[in-house]
């Protein structure tokens, strides 16, 4: 059976986020007078990215940053993606 790593899972869902986060950023450059919630949902993928960084690095940072902060981000970042297809 093939076990794949944690490291490896958060790695690829880092770079799944970059090429996201890249992608409306030039939507956002192309539209961004059109449509407003382009905006919020650039900064919902950036929080996402955040959120996913604190938790890759759990166990060298303090657990409020990788536990609280993490969960925190995560749950800003899903309502910004709300507030954004609004």
């Amino acid at each position: 059976m093939l076990d794949i790593d944690r490291s490896t899972l958060f790695l690829n869902f880092t770079v799944t986020i970059l090429i996201c986060i890249v992608f409306v950023l030039m939507l956002w450059y192309q539209h961004r007078n059109r449509y407003q919630g382009l905006f919020v949902l650039l900064l919902s993928y950036v929080l996402n990215l955040t959120s996913v960084a604190l938790i890759f690095l759990r166990g060298t940072i303090g657990d409020f940053y990788s536990i609280i902060l993490s969960n925190t981000l995560t749950m800003i970042a899903m309502f910004c993606m709300l507030l954004g297809l609004e």
